[in-house]
């Protein structure tokens, strides 16, 4: 299966741009996330319809901020776009950024539930050691963790730590029926530390591209995307 990421940028004048992380804490103050995250929807439910016309059903992982889980209405405004593009919710991720996993509050934690009612998947994605992942926990209403492995190399110190806080939140999480896989297991030392946490799952490399809805589906026709031509195992 497929799996695309919906990455909302802002370009600025100067040429430089504000990417995802950095781009929702923008809009929040300004008061437009709503607005903006709506707008966002509405165009990648559109495409997936689209796409699924020609016979291209990939699943989507989308960010989402604390401040956006404010909203008590948002997941009748999911429910409601899902239903009017014919788009199964299971389809559609909905990822945490790890910074406000310390941000949410009870108004959150339960618009995080009645998310996850919708069918829709959630997820945190664990940049650090897994640490702030592991101390949350128990107020996460989640489906899964992912486990950044990029900056994986050598064997160190700081990754034998990491590796002891990586099994912790795997066998944590795996009694509170919360997965964890590794996403960007591009070495043998990444693929080694990931054997050894157990983890649910793994994926290796991310390819990072800014493609409009017609250069994915070309990409898809082109068979860009399958999995013999993306697996690739690097050198520690």
């Amino acid at each position: 299966v497929v799996s695309l990421r919906a990455q909302p940028s802002l370009g600025l004048d100067d040429g430089d741009c504000i990417e995802e992380e950095a781009f929702s804490y923008f809009a929040t103050p300004k008061g437009i996330v709503n607005t903006l995250f709506k707008s966002l929807l509405q165009q990648l439910l559109h495409d997936l319809a689209s796409w699924s016309t020609d016979g291209f059903v990939p699943n989507v992982t989308l960010g989402v901020s604390a401040a956006l889980l404010e909203n008590t209405h948002l997941p009748r405004l999911l429910g409601g776009l899902l239903q009017a593009y014919n788009t199964d919710a299971d389809r559609v991720t909905l990822e945490l950024f790890e910074s406000d996993c310390n941000d949410l509050n009870a108004r959150t934690q339960e618009v995080l539930s009645r998310l996850r009612l919708k069918g829709l998947k959630i997820r945190a994605r664990v940049l650090d050691d897994g640490g702030t992942a592991l101390s949350n926990i128990d107020h996460l209403p989640i489906d899964q963790f992912a486990v950044n492995l990029g900056a994986t190399t050598a064997m160190s110190k700081q990754d034998i730590e990491k590796e002891f806080l990586y099994s912790s939140l795997n066998s944590v999480a795996n009694r509170k029926n919360i997965e964890v896989y590794a996403v960007e297991v591009n070495s043998l030392r990444a693929l080694k530390l990931a054997q050894q946490c157990r983890f649910n799952a793994l994926r290796g490399a991310e390819v990072y591209a800014p493609l409009s809805a017609h250069d994915v589906l070309l990409a898809h026709h082109n068979g860009l995307f399958a999995n013999h031509k993306l697996d690739m195992l690097l050198p520690a």
